[in-house]
C-alpha cells in the first residue's frame, strides 16, 4: 500500500520502530527535548499509543530508561520487559560504546534499568538488541577483538536459573568481514532476519537449534 507517514520534525528526526507485544504502542528514537522545541545531542527512547486509528503525541519513555547519554534500539518480551542499549556508563570513557540493559513493565510503567552481566556486555560495543520474545535467548552486535569483521551478530541462552550463557559468535553462515546488525526473528520463530554490509538478509532459525545443541544447552 501507499506509505503514510506517522511522525515527522523539521528539526529532528525520529528512527528505530519497534511496536510493542500488544500493538498499541509504537516505540522509536528521537534526539528531540522533552518539550519538543529543539534537537539535543543525544537520543532518548519515546512512543505512542494507538488511538482508535489514530496515534497519540510522543511520550518519552522516562527517567528509569533514559539519561543524558544515548538510548536506542528496543525489544520487547511477551511481558512488555523493554531490552536496550545505552552508552550511559561508558560514553565519558570509552566514546562510542554501549551496553545492553533490560527494564521490567509494571502496571504500565517502566522500573530501573538494569545493566545485563559480563556474559553479553564486555568492554567493547553491544548493542542491536533482539529478545525472545519468551526470553529464551538474545541476539545483539558486538564488535570484538576475536569477530570475524567490523560487527558480529552474537547470541545467548537463558539459563533455568535466570542467568545467560556465554555469547557465542553466530558464525560464518551468518557473520561476514563487513558489518551484520539490527537482528529481528519473525514472530512465527522460523527466521532470523539481519542487516549485513547495508543490505537485509534472512536465514531459517534452525541455526539458533545448531548453536544451542553445539553449546551443550
Amino acid at each position: 500500500s501507499e506509505p503514510k507517514t506517522i511522525l515527522s520534525h523539521e528539526k529532528y528526526g525520529y528512527n528505530d520502530p519497534f511496536l510493542s507485544p500488544d500493538e498499541k504502542r509504537l516505540y522509536f528514537i528521537s534526539q528531540r527535548t522533552l518539550d519538543g522545541s529543539e534537537a539535543k545531542h543525544d537520543h532518548d527512547i519515546w512512543y505512542v499509543k494507538k488511538e482508535g486509528d489514530q496515534w497519540s503525541e510522543p511520550i518519552n519513555a522516562g527517567s528509569n530508561i533514559n539519561t543524558h547519554s544515548n538510548e536506542y534500539y528496543m525489544s520487547f518480551t511477551e511481558t512488555g520487559t523493554m531490552y536496550f542499549s545505552s552508552n550511559k556508563i561508558t560514553s565519558e570513557k570509552r566514546g562510542n560504546d554501549f551496553d545492553i540493559y533490560f527494564s521490567e513493565n509494571v502496571d504500565g510503567k517502566f522500573q530501573e534499568a538494569i545493566r545485563l552481566n559480563n556474559t553479553i556486555n564486555t568492554s567493547n560495543y553491544e548493542a542491536d538488541v533482539f529478545i525472545d520474545p519468551k526470553e529464551a535467548y538474545i541476539i545483539f552486535c558486538s564488535r570484538r577483538p576475536e569477530g570475524l569483521g567490523r560487527g558480529d551478530l552474537y547470541i545467548s541462552f537463558k539459563n533455568t536459573d535466570g542467568t545467560w550463557t556465554e555469547s557465542v559468535n553466530m558464525g560464518e553462515k551468518v557473520n561476514t568481514k563487513k558489518h551484520e546488525l539490527c537482528p529481528f526473528v519473525s514472530h512465527d520463530g522460523k527466521y532470523l532476519f539481519y542487516t549485513s554490509n547495508q543490505d537485509i538478509y534472512w536465514v531459517s532459525t534452525e541455526i539458533i537449534a545448531k548453536i544451542k545443541k553445539a553449546i551443550g544447552k
